[in-house]
Protein backbone atom coordinates (compact mmCIF):
# COMPACT_ATOMS: atom_id res chain seq x y z
CA UNK A 1 0.00 0.00 0.00
CA UNK A 2 1.49 3.41 -1.01
CA UNK A 3 1.50 6.24 0.86
CA UNK A 4 -0.69 8.10 -1.49
CA UNK A 5 -3.49 5.11 -0.87
CA UNK A 6 -2.35 5.43 2.91
CA UNK A 7 -3.28 9.46 2.77
CA UNK A 8 -6.43 8.61 0.52
CA UNK A 9 -8.02 6.21 3.43
CA UNK A 10 -6.83 7.93 6.65
CA UNK A 11 -8.70 11.22 4.89
CA UNK A 12 -11.85 8.97 4.12
CA UNK A 13 -11.71 7.79 8.26
CA UNK A 14 -11.24 11.64 8.85
CA UNK A 15 -14.46 12.40 6.88
CA UNK A 16 -16.52 9.96 8.37
CA UNK A 17 -15.36 10.95 12.04
CA UNK A 18 -16.51 14.81 11.20
CA UNK A 19 -20.02 12.74 9.74
CA UNK A 20 -20.44 10.85 13.35
CA UNK A 21 -19.45 13.82 15.26
CA UNK A 22 -21.99 16.00 13.04
CA UNK A 23 -24.73 13.84 13.62
CA UNK A 24 -23.77 13.46 17.20
CA UNK A 25 -23.99 17.16 17.91
CA UNK A 26 -27.49 17.19 15.49
CA UNK A 27 -28.67 14.72 17.46
CA UNK A 28 -27.78 16.31 20.92
CA UNK A 29 -29.24 19.70 19.85
CA UNK A 30 -32.58 17.92 19.04
CA UNK A 31 -32.57 16.66 22.90
CA UNK A 32 -31.94 19.97 24.19
CA UNK A 33 -33.85 22.06 21.69
CA UNK A 34 -36.59 19.50 20.47
CA UNK A 35 -36.96 18.80 16.99
CA UNK A 36 -35.19 20.91 14.76
CA UNK A 37 -36.86 21.05 10.55
CA UNK A 38 -38.87 18.48 9.07
CA UNK A 39 -39.28 15.41 11.16
CA UNK A 40 -41.26 12.96 9.41
CA UNK A 41 -39.60 9.41 8.91
CA UNK A 42 -38.95 10.15 5.02
CA UNK A 43 -36.76 12.53 5.81
CA UNK A 44 -34.34 11.20 7.70
CA UNK A 45 -32.24 9.35 4.61
CA UNK A 46 -32.26 13.39 3.18
CA UNK A 47 -31.00 14.58 6.73
CA UNK A 48 -28.20 11.62 6.92
CA UNK A 49 -27.36 12.98 3.29
CA UNK A 50 -26.92 16.88 4.36
CA UNK A 51 -24.71 16.06 7.78
CA UNK A 52 -22.14 14.21 5.49
CA UNK A 53 -22.16 16.96 2.81
CA UNK A 54 -21.65 19.56 5.73
CA UNK A 55 -19.19 17.69 7.38
CA UNK A 56 -16.96 17.36 4.36
CA UNK A 57 -17.81 20.50 3.71
CA UNK A 58 -16.98 21.62 7.48
CA UNK A 59 -13.24 19.29 6.69
CA UNK A 60 -12.58 21.30 3.84
CA UNK A 61 -12.94 24.39 5.06
CA UNK A 62 -11.32 23.29 8.68
CA UNK A 63 -7.82 23.01 6.83
CA UNK A 64 -7.69 21.15 3.16
CA UNK A 65 -4.61 22.86 1.46
CA UNK A 66 -4.06 22.13 -2.24
CA UNK A 67 -1.02 19.71 -2.49
CA UNK A 68 0.50 20.95 -5.92
CA UNK A 69 -1.92 19.80 -8.16
CA UNK A 70 -1.92 15.40 -6.72
CA UNK A 71 -4.82 16.36 -3.98
CA UNK A 72 -6.01 17.38 -0.64
CA UNK A 73 -3.68 17.48 2.29
CA UNK A 74 -5.53 16.89 5.40
CA UNK A 75 -3.92 17.58 8.28
CA UNK A 76 -3.27 14.62 10.65
CA UNK A 77 -2.58 14.24 14.74
CA UNK A 78 -3.22 12.06 17.43
CA UNK A 79 -2.27 12.26 21.22
CA UNK A 80 0.32 9.71 22.90
CA UNK A 81 -0.47 9.80 26.44
CA UNK A 82 0.40 7.19 29.15
CA UNK A 83 -1.99 4.70 30.86
CA UNK A 84 -3.31 6.68 33.25
CA UNK A 85 -4.07 9.62 31.13
CA UNK A 86 -6.15 7.45 28.88
CA UNK A 87 -7.79 5.65 31.74
CA UNK A 88 -8.69 9.20 32.99
CA UNK A 89 -10.20 10.51 29.57
CA UNK A 90 -12.26 6.74 29.21
CA UNK A 91 -13.68 7.66 32.50
CA UNK A 92 -14.17 10.94 32.31
CA UNK A 93 -16.80 10.37 28.94
CA UNK A 94 -18.24 7.83 30.94
CA UNK A 95 -18.94 10.53 33.58
CA UNK A 96 -19.83 12.42 31.08
CA UNK A 97 -22.34 10.64 29.25
CA UNK A 98 -23.88 9.06 32.45
CA UNK A 99 -24.56 12.70 33.65
CA UNK A 100 -26.55 13.74 30.13
CA UNK A 101 -28.68 10.62 30.44
CA UNK A 102 -29.29 11.71 34.07
CA UNK A 103 -30.15 15.01 33.30
CA UNK A 104 -31.54 15.14 29.97
CA UNK A 105 -32.70 11.47 29.43
CA UNK A 106 -34.40 11.58 32.66
CA UNK A 107 -32.37 8.32 34.25
CA UNK A 108 -31.09 7.86 37.41
CA UNK A 109 -28.95 9.44 38.92
CA UNK A 110 -27.06 7.08 41.10
CA UNK A 111 -26.08 5.54 37.46
CA UNK A 112 -23.09 8.39 37.71
CA UNK A 113 -21.82 7.34 41.56
CA UNK A 114 -19.97 4.32 39.42
CA UNK A 115 -18.38 6.34 36.73
CA UNK A 116 -17.69 9.16 39.21
CA UNK A 117 -15.09 6.57 41.19
CA UNK A 118 -13.69 5.79 38.49
CA UNK A 119 -12.60 8.71 37.27
CA UNK A 120 -11.67 9.37 40.83
CA UNK A 121 -9.93 6.70 40.55
CA UNK A 122 -7.80 7.29 37.05
CA UNK A 123 -7.18 10.80 38.18
CA UNK A 124 -5.02 10.15 40.69
CA UNK A 125 -3.27 7.28 38.52
CA UNK A 126 -2.97 9.89 36.25
CA UNK A 127 -1.46 12.30 38.71
CA UNK A 128 0.77 9.88 40.51
CA UNK A 129 2.24 8.30 36.93
CA UNK A 130 2.02 11.78 34.69
CA UNK A 131 4.31 10.52 32.02
CA UNK A 132 5.29 12.30 28.99
CA UNK A 133 2.11 13.21 26.31
CA UNK A 134 2.47 14.30 23.70
CA UNK A 135 1.03 14.96 19.81
CA UNK A 136 1.76 12.77 16.77
CA UNK A 137 1.47 14.84 13.87
CA UNK A 138 1.29 14.64 10.05
CA UNK A 139 -0.73 15.35 6.53
CA UNK A 140 -2.16 12.81 4.68
CA UNK A 141 -2.12 13.44 0.46
CA UNK A 142 -5.94 12.46 -0.81
CA UNK A 143 -5.28 12.61 -4.43
CA UNK A 144 -8.71 14.36 -6.45
CA UNK A 145 -9.99 11.04 -7.94
CA UNK A 146 -9.84 9.26 -5.03
CA UNK A 147 -11.41 12.32 -3.34
CA UNK A 148 -14.45 12.91 -5.95
CA UNK A 149 -15.03 9.07 -6.61
CA UNK A 150 -15.57 9.08 -2.50
CA UNK A 151 -17.91 11.71 -2.63
CA UNK A 152 -19.94 10.49 -5.84
CA UNK A 153 -20.06 7.12 -4.55
CA UNK A 154 -21.21 7.98 -1.10
CA UNK A 155 -23.77 10.56 -2.16
CA UNK A 156 -25.22 8.11 -4.62
CA UNK A 157 -25.56 5.42 -2.11
CA UNK A 158 -27.13 7.72 0.73
CA UNK A 159 -29.23 9.12 -2.28
CA UNK A 160 -30.48 5.50 -3.25
CA UNK A 161 -31.31 4.69 0.65
CA UNK A 162 -33.17 7.66 1.27
CA UNK A 163 -35.29 7.23 -2.16
CA UNK A 164 -35.70 3.46 -0.91
CA UNK A 165 -37.15 4.96 2.64
CA UNK A 166 -39.37 7.94 1.15
CA UNK A 167 -41.75 6.14 -0.83
CA UNK A 168 -40.44 3.06 -2.87
CA UNK A 169 -42.41 -0.37 -2.18
CA UNK A 170 -42.01 -3.97 -2.61
CA UNK A 171 -39.47 -5.04 -5.49
CA UNK A 172 -38.30 -1.30 -6.19
CA UNK A 173 -37.20 -0.46 -2.42
CA UNK A 174 -35.00 -4.20 -2.71
CA UNK A 175 -33.04 -3.29 -5.56
CA UNK A 176 -32.85 0.24 -4.24
CA UNK A 177 -31.37 -0.86 -1.18
CA UNK A 178 -29.23 -3.51 -3.10
CA UNK A 179 -28.18 -0.70 -5.46
CA UNK A 180 -26.70 1.18 -2.61
CA UNK A 181 -24.93 -1.99 -0.41
CA UNK A 182 -23.44 -2.67 -3.42
CA UNK A 183 -22.07 0.51 -4.36
CA UNK A 184 -21.08 0.53 -0.65
CA UNK A 185 -19.17 -2.10 -0.63
CA UNK A 186 -17.36 -1.14 -3.97
CA UNK A 187 -15.07 1.09 -1.87
CA UNK A 188 -14.03 -1.76 0.32
CA UNK A 189 -13.09 -3.87 -2.68
CA UNK A 190 -10.66 -1.45 -4.06
CA UNK A 191 -7.38 -3.09 -1.97
CA UNK A 192 -8.74 -6.43 -3.48
CA UNK A 193 -8.61 -5.12 -6.70
CA UNK A 194 -5.31 -3.46 -6.63
CA UNK A 195 -4.17 -6.55 -5.41
CA UNK A 196 -5.67 -9.02 -8.36
CA UNK A 197 -4.21 -5.80 -11.34
CA UNK A 198 -0.71 -5.48 -9.61
CA UNK A 199 -0.42 -9.19 -9.65
CA UNK A 200 -1.03 -9.02 -13.54
CA UNK A 201 1.64 -6.61 -14.03
CA UNK A 202 5.01 -6.59 -15.67
CA UNK A 203 8.03 -7.37 -12.57
CA UNK A 204 9.33 -3.96 -12.55
CA UNK A 205 6.45 -1.87 -14.06
CA UNK A 206 6.28 0.88 -11.79
CA UNK A 207 3.47 2.95 -11.92
CA UNK A 208 3.95 5.28 -9.06
CA UNK A 209 1.82 3.01 -6.62
CA UNK A 210 -1.48 3.88 -9.12
CA UNK A 211 -4.71 1.53 -9.19
CA UNK A 212 -3.43 0.15 -12.93
CA UNK A 213 -7.20 -0.20 -14.21
CA UNK A 214 -6.33 -0.86 -17.72
CA UNK A 215 -3.06 -3.60 -16.89
CA UNK A 216 -0.47 -3.49 -20.07
CA UNK A 217 1.96 -6.05 -21.01
CA UNK A 218 4.90 -5.47 -23.73
CA UNK A 219 4.60 -7.65 -26.96
CA UNK A 220 6.94 -10.27 -26.94
CA UNK A 221 8.87 -12.03 -29.81
CA UNK A 222 9.94 -15.54 -30.16
CA UNK A 223 13.52 -16.08 -31.52
CA UNK A 224 16.39 -18.00 -31.34
CA UNK A 225 19.78 -16.86 -30.34
CA UNK A 226 22.99 -18.97 -32.29
CA UNK A 227 25.59 -17.00 -30.32
CA UNK A 228 23.28 -17.92 -26.73
CA UNK A 229 21.63 -21.17 -27.55
CA UNK A 230 18.75 -21.48 -24.55
CA UNK A 231 17.49 -25.08 -23.49
CA UNK A 232 15.08 -26.63 -21.52
CA UNK A 233 15.93 -29.54 -18.43
CA UNK A 234 15.26 -30.69 -15.08
CA UNK A 235 17.54 -29.85 -12.27
CA UNK A 236 16.59 -31.50 -9.03
CA UNK A 237 13.22 -32.51 -9.95
CA UNK A 238 12.72 -28.63 -11.05
CA UNK A 239 11.99 -27.73 -14.86
CA UNK A 240 14.86 -25.21 -15.49
CA UNK A 241 16.22 -23.15 -18.41
CA UNK A 242 19.90 -22.85 -19.10
CA UNK A 243 22.23 -20.80 -21.49
CA UNK A 244 24.72 -23.25 -23.55
CA UNK A 245 28.65 -21.61 -22.49
CA UNK A 246 30.12 -24.63 -24.84
CA UNK A 247 29.94 -27.98 -25.75
CA UNK A 248 32.49 -30.45 -25.57
CA UNK A 249 30.94 -34.00 -27.75
CA UNK A 250 27.95 -34.86 -25.89
CA UNK A 251 28.52 -32.88 -22.98
CA UNK A 252 26.91 -29.24 -22.74
CA UNK A 253 28.30 -26.87 -20.55
CA UNK A 254 25.48 -24.78 -18.96
CA UNK A 255 24.55 -21.56 -16.93
CA UNK A 256 21.30 -21.43 -15.52
CA UNK A 257 18.91 -18.86 -16.13
CA UNK A 258 15.71 -19.76 -14.23
CA UNK A 259 14.45 -21.09 -11.62
CA UNK A 260 15.50 -17.54 -10.54
CA UNK A 261 16.98 -18.51 -7.12
CA UNK A 262 19.12 -20.82 -8.92
CA UNK A 263 20.38 -17.99 -11.84
CA UNK A 264 24.66 -18.21 -12.09
CA UNK A 265 25.19 -21.86 -10.77
CA UNK A 266 26.76 -23.70 -13.68
CA UNK A 267 26.79 -27.20 -14.13
CA UNK A 268 27.59 -29.99 -17.22
CA UNK A 269 24.89 -32.66 -18.78
CA UNK A 270 24.67 -34.66 -21.59
CA UNK A 271 23.32 -33.18 -24.77
CA UNK A 272 20.07 -36.02 -24.71
CA UNK A 273 19.19 -34.78 -20.90
CA UNK A 274 18.48 -31.06 -22.91
CA UNK A 275 15.85 -29.56 -25.65
CA UNK A 276 16.34 -26.25 -27.07
CA UNK A 277 14.34 -23.66 -26.88
CA UNK A 278 13.23 -20.05 -28.00
CA UNK A 279 14.25 -16.92 -25.84
CA UNK A 280 11.31 -14.61 -25.61
CA UNK A 281 12.29 -10.85 -26.46
CA UNK A 282 10.14 -7.53 -26.12
CA UNK A 283 9.22 -5.41 -29.21
CA UNK A 284 10.45 -1.93 -29.31
CA UNK A 285 9.69 0.89 -31.61
CA UNK A 286 12.95 2.98 -32.31
CA UNK A 287 14.24 5.61 -34.85
CA UNK A 288 17.30 3.84 -36.96
CA UNK A 289 18.92 6.00 -39.78
CA UNK A 290 15.76 8.21 -40.24
CA UNK A 291 13.05 5.74 -40.24
CA UNK A 292 10.95 3.97 -37.89
CA UNK A 293 11.67 0.75 -37.09
CA UNK A 294 10.07 -1.87 -35.27
CA UNK A 295 12.93 -4.19 -33.49
CA UNK A 296 13.41 -6.93 -30.38
CA UNK A 297 15.67 -6.39 -27.58
CA UNK A 298 18.53 -9.04 -27.65
CA UNK A 299 20.63 -8.39 -24.83
CA UNK A 300 20.65 -5.23 -22.11
CA UNK A 301 23.49 -3.06 -21.47
CA UNK A 302 25.40 -1.18 -19.07
CA UNK A 303 23.27 1.82 -18.33
CA UNK A 304 20.06 1.25 -19.79
CA UNK A 305 20.97 0.57 -23.27
CA UNK A 306 20.02 -2.16 -25.41
CA UNK A 307 20.79 -4.18 -28.16
CA UNK A 308 18.36 -4.68 -30.51
CA UNK A 309 17.87 -6.32 -34.09
CA UNK A 310 14.78 -5.10 -36.54
CA UNK A 311 12.67 -7.29 -38.06
CA UNK A 312 12.64 -6.07 -41.43
CA UNK A 313 16.34 -5.91 -42.41
CA UNK A 314 17.70 -8.19 -39.25
CA UNK A 315 20.29 -5.49 -38.73
CA UNK A 316 21.63 -5.34 -34.91
CA UNK A 317 22.49 -2.26 -33.30
CA UNK A 318 22.77 -0.43 -29.56
CA UNK A 319 20.48 2.07 -28.58
CA UNK A 320 21.18 4.98 -26.18
CA UNK A 321 18.36 5.34 -23.23
CA UNK A 322 14.91 7.02 -24.41
CA UNK A 323 15.99 6.04 -28.06
CA UNK A 324 13.36 2.93 -28.08
CA UNK A 325 9.68 2.48 -26.64
CA UNK A 326 8.62 -0.94 -26.13
CA UNK A 327 5.23 -1.78 -27.67
CA UNK A 328 2.35 -2.02 -24.84
CA UNK A 329 -1.21 -3.19 -25.04
CA UNK A 330 -3.82 -3.86 -22.61
CA UNK A 331 -3.86 -7.57 -21.62
CA UNK A 332 -2.84 -9.32 -18.05
CA UNK A 333 0.62 -10.93 -17.70
CA UNK A 334 -0.06 -14.45 -16.19
CA UNK A 335 3.43 -15.44 -15.98
CA UNK A 336 4.06 -13.44 -12.95
CA UNK A 337 2.04 -15.97 -10.81
CA UNK A 338 4.87 -18.49 -12.00
CA UNK A 339 7.53 -16.74 -11.52
CA UNK A 340 6.27 -15.96 -7.63
CA UNK A 341 6.49 -19.52 -7.41
CA UNK A 342 9.95 -20.09 -8.78
CA UNK A 343 11.10 -17.34 -5.86
CA UNK A 344 10.24 -19.67 -2.98
CA UNK A 345 12.75 -21.97 -1.59
CA UNK A 346 13.61 -25.08 -3.31
CA UNK A 347 12.65 -26.73 -0.70
CA UNK A 348 8.76 -25.72 -0.74
CA UNK A 349 8.61 -27.77 -4.34
CA UNK A 350 7.30 -24.49 -5.79
CA UNK A 351 4.96 -23.75 -2.94
CA UNK A 352 3.14 -27.32 -2.49
CA UNK A 353 5.12 -28.22 0.71
CA UNK A 354 4.31 -25.15 2.11
CA UNK A 355 0.41 -25.18 1.24
CA UNK A 356 0.05 -29.19 2.19
CA UNK A 357 1.36 -27.99 5.76
CA UNK A 358 -0.83 -25.07 6.10
CA UNK A 359 -3.61 -27.52 5.03
CA UNK A 360 -3.20 -30.01 7.68
CA UNK A 361 -2.64 -27.85 10.05
CA UNK A 362 -6.10 -25.67 9.56
CA UNK A 363 -8.02 -28.74 8.96
CA UNK A 364 -6.69 -29.97 12.13
CA UNK A 365 -7.33 -27.12 13.74
CA UNK A 366 -10.54 -26.72 12.84
CA UNK A 367 -11.42 -30.63 13.86
CA UNK A 368 -9.72 -29.90 17.07
CA UNK A 369 -12.01 -26.33 17.99
CA UNK A 370 -15.30 -27.94 16.82
CA UNK A 371 -15.11 -30.96 18.74
CA UNK A 372 -13.68 -30.13 21.81
CA UNK A 373 -15.48 -26.33 21.74
CA UNK A 374 -18.68 -28.22 21.36
CA UNK A 375 -18.15 -30.36 23.77
CA UNK A 376 -17.19 -28.65 26.60
CA UNK A 377 -20.16 -26.11 25.80
CA UNK A 378 -22.76 -28.37 26.09
CA UNK A 379 -21.22 -29.83 29.46
CA UNK A 380 -21.51 -26.21 30.31
CA UNK A 381 -24.85 -25.79 29.04
CA UNK A 382 -26.75 -28.75 29.95
CA UNK A 383 -24.99 -30.20 32.66
CA UNK A 384 -25.43 -29.95 36.43
CA UNK A 385 -22.23 -30.36 38.49
CA UNK A 386 -20.78 -28.98 41.52
CA UNK A 387 -18.50 -25.69 40.82
CA UNK A 388 -19.94 -25.41 37.26
CA UNK A 389 -20.29 -21.31 37.42
CA UNK A 390 -16.84 -21.40 39.47
CA UNK A 391 -15.31 -23.02 36.39
CA UNK A 392 -17.02 -21.56 33.69
CA UNK A 393 -16.34 -17.66 34.78
CA UNK A 394 -12.53 -19.45 35.29
CA UNK A 395 -12.47 -20.21 31.82
CA UNK A 396 -14.01 -16.66 30.60
CA UNK A 397 -11.03 -15.26 32.63
CA UNK A 398 -8.82 -16.67 30.63
CA UNK A 399 -9.60 -14.17 27.94
CA UNK A 400 -7.96 -11.93 29.65
CA UNK A 401 -4.41 -13.92 30.04
CA UNK A 402 -1.85 -12.33 27.23
CA UNK A 403 -0.47 -14.94 25.05
CA UNK A 404 2.67 -13.55 25.03
CA UNK A 405 2.28 -14.29 28.72
CA UNK A 406 2.15 -18.05 28.14
CA UNK A 407 4.42 -18.50 24.98
CA UNK A 408 7.62 -18.61 26.81
CA UNK A 409 6.29 -21.55 29.25
CA UNK A 410 4.66 -23.11 26.07
CA UNK A 411 7.66 -23.23 24.22
CA UNK A 412 9.71 -24.75 27.35
CA UNK A 413 7.13 -27.49 27.57
CA UNK A 414 6.96 -28.40 23.96
CA UNK A 415 10.67 -28.31 23.94
CA UNK A 416 11.06 -31.41 26.97
CA UNK A 417 8.40 -33.06 25.04
CA UNK A 418 11.01 -33.15 21.75
CA UNK A 419 7.58 -31.45 19.62
CA UNK A 420 10.01 -28.51 18.91
CA UNK A 421 10.67 -27.96 14.75
CA UNK A 422 6.88 -29.60 14.12
CA UNK A 423 3.12 -28.51 13.99
CA UNK A 424 2.38 -30.76 16.70
CA UNK A 425 2.83 -27.49 18.72
CA UNK A 426 0.38 -25.63 16.67
CA UNK A 427 -2.17 -27.46 16.22
CA UNK A 428 -2.50 -29.88 19.25
CA UNK A 429 -3.85 -27.10 21.43
CA UNK A 430 -6.93 -26.96 19.64
CA UNK A 431 -7.82 -30.29 20.88
CA UNK A 432 -8.21 -28.69 24.08
CA UNK A 433 -10.53 -25.84 23.42
CA UNK A 434 -10.86 -22.14 23.06
CA UNK A 435 -12.57 -20.09 25.72
CA UNK A 436 -14.17 -17.59 23.33
CA UNK A 437 -15.79 -20.22 21.05
CA UNK A 438 -17.22 -22.22 24.13
CA UNK A 439 -18.72 -19.16 25.36
CA UNK A 440 -19.96 -18.76 21.75
CA UNK A 441 -21.53 -22.69 21.74
CA UNK A 442 -23.01 -22.35 24.59
CA UNK A 443 -24.58 -19.16 24.11
CA UNK A 444 -25.70 -21.26 21.07
CA UNK A 445 -27.22 -24.50 23.47
CA UNK A 446 -29.18 -22.31 25.55
CA UNK A 447 -31.27 -21.65 22.76
CA UNK A 448 -31.99 -24.93 22.01
CA UNK A 449 -35.64 -26.40 23.89
CA UNK A 450 -35.16 -29.03 26.64
CA UNK A 451 -38.17 -30.89 25.07
CA UNK A 452 -35.56 -32.04 22.44
CA UNK A 453 -33.27 -33.84 24.73
CA UNK A 454 -36.20 -34.78 26.93
CA UNK A 455 -37.75 -36.97 23.88
CA UNK A 456 -34.22 -38.43 23.22
CA UNK A 457 -33.88 -39.66 26.58
CA UNK A 458 -37.22 -41.35 26.19
CA UNK A 459 -36.25 -43.33 23.41
CA UNK A 460 -33.48 -44.24 25.21
CA UNK A 461 -30.36 -41.65 24.24
CA UNK A 462 -27.32 -41.64 26.36
CA UNK A 463 -25.95 -37.49 26.93
CA UNK A 464 -23.02 -38.80 24.05
CA UNK A 465 -25.66 -39.60 21.54
CA UNK A 466 -27.48 -36.99 22.38
CA UNK A 467 -25.27 -34.57 22.25
CA UNK A 468 -24.04 -35.55 18.92
CA UNK A 469 -27.50 -36.93 17.29
CA UNK A 470 -29.94 -34.27 18.37
CA UNK A 471 -28.24 -30.93 19.86
CA UNK A 472 -25.09 -30.30 17.44
CA UNK A 473 -27.32 -30.13 14.60
CA UNK A 474 -29.44 -27.85 16.15
CA UNK A 475 -26.76 -25.15 16.10
CA UNK A 476 -25.07 -25.96 12.75
CA UNK A 477 -24.80 -22.82 11.23
CA UNK A 478 -22.66 -21.60 14.72
CA UNK A 479 -20.33 -24.86 13.98
CA UNK A 480 -19.90 -23.41 10.50
CA UNK A 481 -19.16 -20.17 11.98
CA UNK A 482 -16.68 -21.60 14.40
CA UNK A 483 -15.04 -23.69 11.82
CA UNK A 484 -14.66 -20.66 9.35
CA UNK A 485 -13.52 -18.49 11.55
CA UNK A 486 -11.03 -21.30 13.04
CA UNK A 487 -9.63 -22.32 9.36
CA UNK A 488 -8.88 -18.46 8.61
CA UNK A 489 -6.96 -17.90 11.74
CA UNK A 490 -4.63 -20.88 11.33
CA UNK A 491 -3.85 -20.42 8.07
CA UNK A 492 -2.93 -16.49 8.27
CA UNK A 493 -0.95 -17.66 11.62
CA UNK A 494 2.53 -16.34 11.73
CA UNK A 495 3.85 -16.47 15.42
CA UNK A 496 3.02 -19.85 16.33
CA UNK A 497 5.39 -22.19 13.30
CA UNK A 498 7.66 -18.99 13.64
CA UNK A 499 8.47 -19.99 17.41
CA UNK A 500 8.39 -23.70 16.91
CA UNK A 501 9.78 -24.54 13.27
CA UNK A 502 13.26 -23.78 11.82
CA UNK A 503 12.90 -26.19 8.91
CA UNK A 504 12.25 -24.68 5.64
CA UNK A 505 10.02 -27.68 4.71
CA UNK A 506 7.78 -27.53 7.51
CA UNK A 507 6.58 -24.24 6.97
CA UNK A 508 3.30 -23.00 6.47
CA UNK A 509 1.83 -20.31 3.93
CA UNK A 510 1.85 -17.34 6.45
CA UNK A 511 5.88 -18.02 7.00
CA UNK A 512 6.59 -18.85 3.58
CA UNK A 513 5.11 -15.76 2.39
CA UNK A 514 6.98 -13.59 4.50
CA UNK A 515 10.17 -15.08 3.82
CA UNK A 516 9.09 -13.89 0.05
CA UNK A 517 8.21 -10.64 1.02
CA UNK A 518 11.64 -10.49 2.73
CA UNK A 519 13.44 -11.03 -0.46
CA UNK A 520 11.22 -9.94 -3.27
CA UNK A 521 8.80 -7.34 -1.11
CA UNK A 522 10.61 -5.15 -3.55
CA UNK A 523 8.75 -6.22 -6.85
CA UNK A 524 5.16 -5.50 -6.45
CA UNK A 525 3.64 -8.02 -8.86
CA UNK A 526 5.73 -10.08 -7.61
CA UNK A 527 4.30 -9.85 -4.06
CA UNK A 528 1.12 -9.00 -5.13
CA UNK A 529 0.91 -12.50 -6.80
CA UNK A 530 2.26 -14.31 -4.04
CA UNK A 531 -0.30 -12.56 -2.16
CA UNK A 532 -2.90 -13.41 -4.39
CA UNK A 533 -1.85 -17.22 -4.33
CA UNK A 534 -2.37 -17.87 -0.54
CA UNK A 535 -5.66 -16.06 -0.07
CA UNK A 536 -7.33 -18.52 -2.92
CA UNK A 537 -7.63 -21.51 -0.24
CA UNK A 538 -9.44 -18.50 1.99
CA UNK A 539 -11.36 -17.24 -0.21
CA UNK A 540 -12.64 -20.97 -1.05
CA UNK A 541 -13.69 -21.79 2.19
CA UNK A 542 -15.50 -18.42 2.69
CA UNK A 543 -17.53 -19.31 -0.54
CA UNK A 544 -18.23 -22.51 0.78
CA UNK A 545 -19.10 -21.36 3.91
CA UNK A 546 -21.04 -18.84 2.90
CA UNK A 547 -24.49 -19.97 2.74
CA UNK A 548 -23.71 -21.61 6.34
CA UNK A 549 -22.30 -17.64 7.66
CA UNK A 550 -25.17 -16.50 6.73
CA UNK A 551 -27.51 -18.61 8.28
CA UNK A 552 -25.72 -18.28 11.11
CA UNK A 553 -26.41 -14.23 11.35
CA UNK A 554 -30.52 -15.59 10.88
CA UNK A 555 -30.39 -18.06 13.19
CA UNK A 556 -28.66 -15.32 15.71
CA UNK A 557 -31.32 -12.87 14.94
CA UNK A 558 -34.38 -15.48 15.68
CA UNK A 559 -32.60 -17.05 18.49
CA UNK A 560 -32.09 -13.30 20.21
CA UNK A 561 -36.21 -12.57 19.29
CA UNK A 562 -37.44 -15.93 21.37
Amino acid sequence: MTEAWLGGIAAVLSLVGWALVARGAWGLAQSWLGPIGPQPESAKGALWLALTAGAAAVVVAAGLVPSRGQGLTVPLAWPVLPLGSWALVVAGLGLLSALWRATVAGGPLAATAPWAVATLIAGAWAVADPGEAKLLTGAAVLPWGVLAAVLLLGTGCAALLARADRGSRGRAKGVLRQAALIGASAFFALPVAWMLLTSFREPGDDVGGRLLWLPMVTEQHQYEDPSRPLVGLSVRGRAAQATVLRQEGDTLHLELERPYPLRGERLSVPAVATQPLLRSADVVTARIDGREERAFVIGRLVGGRAEVETFATGERTTLEPGAFTPVRRPGLRGETYGEALEWLPESTDSGLVTLSNSLWLAGLSVVGTVLSCSFAAYGFARMRFPGRAALFALLLATLMLPSAVTLVPKFLLWRSLGAVDTLVPVWLPTFFGSAFFVFLLRQAFLTVPRELEDAAKIDGCTPVRTYWSVVLPQVRPVLAVVAVWTFIGAWNDFLGPLVYVSSPERLPVAYALQLFHADRGSDAALAMAAATLSTVPVFLVFLVGLRALSDGLVWAGLAGKS
